[in-house]
């Protein structure tokens, strides 16, 4: 009967996890999930409530026309008692490169979108999400995505990118391996 000993094979497979579970892979996957979240919500795609990838909602006429620089609006008083008033712009405001003004993709100024990544690092895992705050704005960006995501849901991974980010960990498992 032959011994086989496993030792050797136990050592390099806890090296093997304590190097995935290390924070450079843990950025990788995160940096990875960031990435895709702000790729498809560029293309006009949130997430659907089965997980798939959805069209976000289209814009309404009168924000193409604003995000065209066609009108404006300005308000006086609060509450019940606030007045909107349509004018007509000096100049179109400037918007992200990667956007148009009928374009429903999250991406005005394209702070939103830039500031997303890995807000909390743990031992076994990333969370992602989005940061800071915004230029010209009292607003954080946590703020605006806690607006937009009521009709435009777009934080998180769709089944396909759940998929996508699987593949990416087994390629890094593949080569760590080696």
């Amino acid at each position: 009967m032959a011994k086989i000993d496993l030792s050797k094979f136990k050592k390099e497979a806890d090296r093997l996890i304590q190097t995935f579970k290390s924070p450079r892979m843990l950025t990788e996957a995160g940096n990875f999930a960031a990435d895709r979240i702000r790729l498809r919500t560029r293309l006009g795609k949130g997430i659907g409530p089965s997980g798939a990838p959805q069209a976000l909602k289209k814009l309404s006429p009168s924000y193409k026309l604003q995000r065209a620089g066609k009108i404006a609006f300005a308000s006086k008083g609060t509450g019940k008692g606030r007045i909107v008033y349509p004018y007509i712009p000096d100049a179109a405001p400037k918007l992200h490169p990667q956007t148009s003004p009928n374009k429903s993709n999250l991406t005005f100024t394209g702070q939103l979108l830039d500031s997303i990544g890995i807000n909390k690092r743990t031992q076994n895992s990333v969370t992602i999400g989005v940061s800071g705050r915004r230029t010209g704005s009292v607003l954080s960006n946590k703020d605006v995505q806690g607006f937009v995501e009521k009709e435009r849901p777009f934080m998180g991974l769709t089944k396909p990118e759940v998929a996508g980010l699987q593949r990416f960990i087994a390629s890094l498992f593949k080569k760590l391996s080696r």
